[in-house]
Protein backbone atom coordinates (compact mmCIF):
# COMPACT_ATOMS: atom_id res chain seq x y z
CA UNK A 1 0.00 0.00 0.00
CA UNK A 2 2.79 2.43 0.87
CA UNK A 3 4.52 1.44 -2.29
CA UNK A 4 1.42 2.35 -4.29
CA UNK A 5 1.13 5.79 -2.60
CA UNK A 6 4.81 6.43 -3.22
CA UNK A 7 4.31 5.62 -6.92
CA UNK A 8 1.27 7.91 -7.12
CA UNK A 9 3.20 10.76 -5.48
CA UNK A 10 6.08 10.21 -7.90
CA UNK A 11 3.65 10.24 -10.83
CA UNK A 12 2.01 13.40 -9.47
CA UNK A 13 5.44 15.06 -9.17
CA UNK A 14 6.28 13.98 -12.73
CA UNK A 15 2.99 15.36 -14.06
CA UNK A 16 3.49 18.62 -12.15
CA UNK A 17 7.07 18.89 -13.38
CA UNK A 18 5.97 18.20 -16.94
CA UNK A 19 3.21 20.81 -16.70
CA UNK A 20 5.65 23.35 -15.26
CA UNK A 21 8.11 22.66 -18.07
CA UNK A 22 5.40 23.13 -20.70
CA UNK A 23 4.39 26.42 -19.08
CA UNK A 24 8.03 27.57 -18.94
CA UNK A 25 8.59 26.55 -22.57
CA UNK A 26 5.50 28.50 -23.61
CA UNK A 27 6.68 31.53 -21.61
CA UNK A 28 10.15 31.20 -23.19
CA UNK A 29 8.64 31.03 -26.67
CA UNK A 30 6.55 34.13 -25.95
CA UNK A 31 9.60 35.94 -24.53
CA UNK A 32 11.67 34.99 -27.60
CA UNK A 33 8.87 36.19 -29.89
CA UNK A 34 8.67 39.51 -28.00
CA UNK A 35 12.45 39.94 -28.13
CA UNK A 36 12.56 39.20 -31.87
CA UNK A 37 9.77 41.71 -32.49
CA UNK A 38 11.62 44.33 -30.38
CA UNK A 39 14.87 43.61 -32.22
CA UNK A 40 13.18 44.09 -35.60
CA UNK A 41 11.66 47.37 -34.40
CA UNK A 42 15.04 48.64 -33.15
CA UNK A 43 16.85 47.55 -36.31
CA UNK A 44 14.27 49.42 -38.39
CA UNK A 45 14.62 52.55 -36.24
CA UNK A 46 18.42 52.32 -36.45
CA UNK A 47 18.32 51.98 -40.23
CA UNK A 48 16.05 55.01 -40.49
CA UNK A 49 18.29 57.03 -38.16
CA UNK A 50 21.47 56.01 -39.96
CA UNK A 51 20.05 57.24 -43.24
CA UNK A 52 19.08 60.60 -41.73
CA UNK A 53 21.35 63.54 -42.56
CA UNK A 54 21.06 66.70 -40.48
CA UNK A 55 22.36 70.21 -41.16
CA UNK A 56 22.52 72.29 -37.99
CA UNK A 57 22.63 76.08 -38.15
CA UNK A 58 21.61 79.15 -36.21
CA UNK A 59 18.23 80.83 -36.62
CA UNK A 60 19.39 83.34 -39.23
CA UNK A 61 17.06 84.24 -42.08
CA UNK A 62 19.33 82.75 -44.82
CA UNK A 63 19.25 79.38 -43.02
CA UNK A 64 15.50 79.49 -42.58
CA UNK A 65 14.78 80.70 -46.11
CA UNK A 66 12.56 78.61 -48.35
CA UNK A 67 15.23 78.20 -51.07
CA UNK A 68 17.63 76.44 -48.71
CA UNK A 69 14.84 74.39 -47.13
CA UNK A 70 13.64 73.19 -50.55
CA UNK A 71 17.18 72.21 -51.52
CA UNK A 72 17.78 70.38 -48.23
CA UNK A 73 14.49 68.53 -48.58
CA UNK A 74 15.32 67.48 -52.15
CA UNK A 75 18.64 66.08 -50.89
CA UNK A 76 16.98 64.23 -48.00
CA UNK A 77 18.64 66.44 -45.38
CA UNK A 78 16.79 67.56 -42.28
CA UNK A 79 17.35 71.13 -41.07
CA UNK A 80 18.16 71.62 -37.39
CA UNK A 81 18.29 75.00 -35.68
CA UNK A 82 19.64 76.41 -32.44
CA UNK A 83 17.21 76.37 -29.57
CA UNK A 84 14.95 79.43 -29.41
CA UNK A 85 16.05 82.11 -26.92
CA UNK A 86 19.28 80.23 -26.15
CA UNK A 87 22.05 82.58 -27.11
CA UNK A 88 25.01 80.37 -26.31
CA UNK A 89 24.46 77.49 -28.76
CA UNK A 90 26.34 79.12 -31.59
CA UNK A 91 29.57 80.15 -29.78
CA UNK A 92 30.35 76.53 -28.91
CA UNK A 93 30.00 75.35 -32.48
CA UNK A 94 31.92 78.40 -33.74
CA UNK A 95 34.77 77.60 -31.32
CA UNK A 96 34.83 74.03 -32.58
CA UNK A 97 34.92 75.21 -36.20
CA UNK A 98 37.80 77.57 -35.39
CA UNK A 99 39.76 74.77 -33.70
CA UNK A 100 39.04 72.58 -36.71
CA UNK A 101 40.22 75.18 -39.20
CA UNK A 102 43.33 76.07 -37.16
CA UNK A 103 44.38 72.42 -36.96
CA UNK A 104 47.50 71.61 -38.99
CA UNK A 105 46.66 69.68 -42.10
CA UNK A 106 43.28 71.36 -42.61
CA UNK A 107 42.91 71.61 -46.38
CA UNK A 108 42.42 75.30 -47.19
CA UNK A 109 41.26 74.47 -50.70
CA UNK A 110 38.82 71.73 -49.71
CA UNK A 111 38.94 67.97 -49.83
CA UNK A 112 39.53 65.93 -52.97
CA UNK A 113 36.90 63.29 -52.15
CA UNK A 114 34.24 62.59 -49.55
CA UNK A 115 36.45 59.75 -48.26
CA UNK A 116 39.29 62.25 -47.70
CA UNK A 117 36.99 64.50 -45.70
CA UNK A 118 35.67 61.62 -43.61
CA UNK A 119 39.19 60.39 -42.89
CA UNK A 120 40.32 63.89 -41.87
CA UNK A 121 37.26 64.48 -39.66
CA UNK A 122 37.68 61.09 -37.94
CA UNK A 123 41.31 61.91 -37.16
CA UNK A 124 40.30 65.38 -35.96
CA UNK A 125 37.62 63.98 -33.63
CA UNK A 126 40.12 61.50 -32.12
CA UNK A 127 42.66 64.29 -31.62
CA UNK A 128 40.05 66.70 -30.23
CA UNK A 129 38.62 64.23 -27.71
CA UNK A 130 41.75 62.31 -26.68
CA UNK A 131 44.84 64.49 -27.22
CA UNK A 132 43.95 68.20 -27.35
CA UNK A 133 44.09 69.86 -23.91
CA UNK A 134 41.17 72.27 -23.57
CA UNK A 135 41.80 75.46 -21.64
CA UNK A 136 38.11 75.84 -20.76
CA UNK A 137 38.15 72.54 -18.83
CA UNK A 138 41.45 73.02 -16.96
CA UNK A 139 43.75 71.68 -19.65
CA UNK A 140 42.46 68.13 -19.85
CA UNK A 141 40.90 66.31 -22.78
CA UNK A 142 37.12 65.97 -23.03
CA UNK A 143 37.39 62.21 -22.54
CA UNK A 144 39.50 62.67 -19.39
CA UNK A 145 36.85 65.05 -18.09
CA UNK A 146 34.04 62.68 -19.05
CA UNK A 147 35.70 59.76 -17.23
CA UNK A 148 36.43 61.88 -14.14
CA UNK A 149 40.20 61.60 -14.59
CA UNK A 150 40.57 65.39 -14.42
CA UNK A 151 40.01 65.22 -10.65
CA UNK A 152 43.05 62.95 -10.27
CA UNK A 153 45.19 64.99 -12.69
CA UNK A 154 44.52 68.41 -11.16
CA UNK A 155 46.86 68.12 -8.12
CA UNK A 156 49.74 67.01 -10.37
CA UNK A 157 49.09 69.89 -12.77
CA UNK A 158 49.10 72.45 -9.94
CA UNK A 159 52.46 71.12 -8.71
CA UNK A 160 53.82 71.22 -12.26
CA UNK A 161 52.65 74.81 -12.75
CA UNK A 162 54.12 75.89 -9.37
CA UNK A 163 57.43 74.26 -10.16
CA UNK A 164 57.60 75.96 -13.52
CA UNK A 165 56.64 79.32 -12.03
CA UNK A 166 53.74 79.66 -14.44
CA UNK A 167 50.79 79.16 -12.12
CA UNK A 168 48.11 81.56 -13.14
CA UNK A 169 45.53 82.88 -10.73
CA UNK A 170 42.63 81.58 -12.80
CA UNK A 171 43.83 77.99 -12.31
CA UNK A 172 43.94 78.54 -8.54
CA UNK A 173 40.46 80.01 -8.59
CA UNK A 174 38.89 76.97 -10.15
Amino acid sequence: MQWRKACERANDRDRESSRRLKTEKKADRQRIHRLKRELRRKEKALAETAALLVLHSDNGSPQKGSTLNVKLESLGIMASFSRPRVSNDNPYSEALFRTCKDRPGYPRSGFETIEDSRRWVNQFVLWYNDIHLHSAIRFVTPNQRHRGEDLMLRPRKVVTFKCSGKLRSRINDR
